[in-house]
């Protein structure tokens, strides 16, 4: 039987060329078969689709059961539930069944399932964003100096060309993004239109929480101003919107855990050690997108003249009346001048004016600050050399508190204190 569309084209093809064999070769029939819709005058006769079953169902014993199992969790996949039936019941259903199975769970899940999500293409420009996330990679166990190093990865991603690059962070903060957006963009050598993130604190916070309304830190606005980038987020609870850096997170450590058994071992004996490591691989991943990336770099604006500076300050003033304790070893003449740091970055060794003094990380430092100042302050403090993210520092919190209240009586029972001779403020810078 030939198609509707075939008997138009044959008609028209009779109708201009009058040649029964040239009509039915453009209608791609044979040319008795031509011959005869010809003669009939019509086409092919629709036949009524049918409607009654011309065999028993084969599922009508178990379909009940596989309907309540779709109920109850429609997530199961078509192939287990069978498997699952055939198993329990292999008096009521057959295995060559499967596929008309298939279909009943299809046409099941059409009416009676969850509306599907529907996403549509996205089109990627060259050098329009660039999207940045942080991912957990202690799954790798890496370690330093024969320690395990708990660490993540800021990760940068140029959609267009799948261009990446990573830096190993101790936490997501806002000095790691620092540390990871100028790192990645002096290895791209240029800026690109935007900077994607999601909607963490380290780039935002709530304007309103009754509205679950969020603003950019200004912090971040400027980090951003200083290249000339464009901030954005996505959407709460959308990863999928910032899809190329996420499905690029499981890539590079895949990428990296090969690369580690590879090499043979997977101690580094310093950071920066493992930081070269992360990013050999990710330029053997980028030698490998320099078409696309070159449509990129035509496209990118220039470098800012200076990097934007990674490290931290905190201002403080410091009275009399302040108590300042450390655990650890500074010059006695730091007590008397005011203790003037600067936190370089993550977990680094703090660096006393620029001078030869180290406070190494590795011992605590506190800084009992006076009340006014806050104890909130202060447990912060704490929580960032202990490394602990924001979202830890309310569990952790009551402990740092605890710390902070033994080493005040600690310091009143021996009456620490420093005398400046008048009130007069000394500005600290930490």
């Amino acid at each position: 039987m030939i198609t509707e569309h075939q008997y138009r084209r044959l008609m028209k093809e009779y109708q201009q060329s009058g040649q029964v064999g040239r009509a039915a070769l453009k209608a791609s029939m044979d040319r008795k078969t031509a011959a005869r819709y010809l003669a009939a005058g019509h086409g092919p006769e629709v036949k009524e689709s049918r409607w009654w079953r011309t065999r028993s169902d084969p599922l009508q014993a178990v379909w009940p059961e596989a309907e309540r199992w779709l109920g109850r969790a429609p997530e199961l996949e078509t192939k287990a539930l069978f498997e699952h039936l055939v198993a329990t019941r292999p008096e009521e259903i057959s295995a060559r069944a499967h596929r008309s199975f298939y279909r009943r769970v299809a046409r099941w899940k059409r009416e009676h399932g969850a509306p599907r999500e529907v996403f549509f293409p996205q089109a990627r420009t060259p050098g329009a964003s660039l999207q940045l996330d942080w991912t957990h990679a202690s799954e790798l166990a890496v370690k330093i100096g024969g320690e395990a190093f708990p660490h993540l990865l800021c990760h940068a991603v140029l959609p267009y060309s799948n261009w990446e690059w990573a830096v190993p962070c101790r936490s997501e903060s806002f000095l790691s993004l620092k540390a990871g957006l100028s790192a990645a963009l002096w290895e791209l050598g240029g800026v690109p239109g935007q900077l994607q993130t999601d909607q963490s604190s380290t780039a935002t916070h709530a304007v309103r929480r009754a509205a679950r309304e969020r603003g950019f830190n200004p912090e971040y606005l400027a980090l951003c101003a200083h290249h000339g980038i464009e901030p954005r987020t996505i959407n709460r609870a959308s990863p999928q919107e910032n899809g190329d850096v996420e499905s690029a997170n499981g890539h590079l450590k895949r990428r990296l855990e090969a690369h580690l058994v590879l090499r043979g071992e997977r101690d580094f004996a310093h950071e920066a050690d493992y930081a070269a490591f992360v990013a050999q691989v990710c330029r053997g991943a980028n030698a490998l997108r320099r078409e696309r990336l070159a449509e990129e770099l035509a496209v990118l604006r220039p470098l800012p003249a200076t990097r934007y500076p990674e490290a931290e300050e905190i201002l403080l003033t410091l009275v009399s009346t302040s108590v300042r304790v450390f655990l650890g070893w500074a010059p006695i003449r730091l007590f008397v001048h005011g203790f003037p740091a600067c936190i370089k970055s993550f977990r680094k060794p703090l660096v006393f004016d620029h001078e030869k003094y180290l406070l190494s990380s590795e011992r605590l430092v506190l800084l009992l600050i006076r009340s006014e100042l806050g104890q909130p302050f202060i447990t912060n403090i704490l929580g960032y050399f202990l490394g602990l993210q924001e979202n830890q520092l309310s569990v952790y919190r009551p402990v740092l508190e605890t710390i902070f209240t033994a080493v005040s009586v600690f310091c009143s029972a021996f009456n620490l204190r420093l005398t400046t001779g008048r009130d007069s403020a000394a500005a600290g810078r930490i």
